[in-house]
């Protein structure tokens, strides 16, 4: 279950109504205050909110259990995103929900694109992936198109080429994408990073 007492706003609670809302998912072995960095790049008349990932991950969080070969930790997976959902359709007086993740938040970012396409106006995910197991019907999404910027680092050791790779063309197939490589960075959070999540999200 999300911890809605951890979660991290970007504006006192009588200053958020009526804005539209970035919901921002730090990646594995993470906190929700790890993506607070973003709030300074914030849109103006956007407001934002850092989660927790349900999962304790040694001292930290995480939105997925570790991955073994039988698969059993799908069920799990989808379990998080059902609450995300659930969450996120609570919310009551914001504008649109745009989505911004890192890495497993990335991921996660584009599981809830998947499962609910028309419920986001954009998603930024970077150093993140869609793993071919997690994928499901998609016809929704396909017709919907909805924008994605997929920010990739072409250091990144973390996440195989081949999965970015597969990443890429899935998103390519079913939104209207927009990828950026920044060939120098690993898997990190950078202030370009930051500043062309900033630039799309305006």
């Amino acid at each position: 279950m999300l911890d809605v007492d951890a979660m991290v706003w970007s504006a006192d609670e009588d200053q958020r109504g009526g804005r539209s809302l970035v919901v921002l998912l730090h990646g594995r072995y993470g906190t929700e205050q790890d993506m607070t960095r973003f709030f300074p790049a914030l849109p103006d008349g956007a407001v934002g909110v850092s989660l927790r990932g349900p999962i304790p991950w040694s001292d930290r969080w995480a939105w997925a259990p570790e991955w073994t070969d039988d698969g059993a930790a799908i069920g799990e997976i989808r379990a998080v995103i059902d609450d995300l959902l659930m969450w996120i359709d609570g919310l009551r007086g914001f504008g649109p929900v745009k989505l911004v993740g890192f890495s497993q938040g990335g991921s996660t970012a584009l599981q809830l694109l998947q499962a609910a396409p028309r419920r986001f106006a954009a998603v930024v995910q970077f150093c993140g992936f869609m793993a071919p197991e997690l994928t499901g019907p998609d016809d929704e999404l396909r017709t919907a198109r909805p924008p994605v910027l997929n920010i990739r680092g072409g250091q990144d050791t973390a996440i195989p080429a081949d999965l970015a790779d597969y990443t890429s063309d899935w998103l390519r197939q079913r939104t209207a994408l927009t990828e950026l490589i920044f060939q120098d960075t690993g898997h990190e959070i950078t202030a370009e990073m930051i500043a062309a999540t900033a630039d799309y999200l305006r």
